[in-house]
């Protein structure tokens, strides 16, 4: 018996997976489709309207959140989103230091009236 191999019957069979052929390194960034490539791009330039959405969804969870555990778990998430979007470290701090549904709730609003620059002045 060959080390690393089991013989069973007339064949021998690794004991490890691995392929015959490793596939050959390509440095850099995977090769994208051009269908890929429109997807990733308006992926990205509608990335600040996917947060806000975010949010929005995460305020109604907020409000219907029934555990203390629950709600943390969604603040974490609320804080994540908000970096995402860029939203002003000193907002960011009073919403979370407050963790207040009906605050984020209110800014929120106000983020989608005034549209993504607006927000991002102060």
């Amino acid at each position: 018996m060959v080390p690393g191999r089991i013989r069973r019957g007339r064949a021998f069979f690794e004991t490890e997976c691995r392929p015959a052929r490793l596939p050959a390194y390509t440095p850099g960034m995977p090769e994208y489709s051009k269908h890929q490539k429109k997807i990733i791009e308006r992926y990205y330039d509608r990335r600040d309207e996917i947060m806000l959405t975010r949010l929005q969804e995460l305020v109604t969870e907020l409000f219907l959140a029934d555990t203390d555990a629950k709600c943390d778990r969604l603040w974490q998430r609320v804080e994540t989103a908000m970096a995402g979007l860029k939203v002003p470290p000193k907002l960011a701090e009073h919403i979370m230091t407050r963790r207040d549904p009906k605050i984020l709730a209110s800014n929120l609003q106000d983020w989608l009236k005034s549209g993504i620059q607006g927000r991002q002045g102060g």
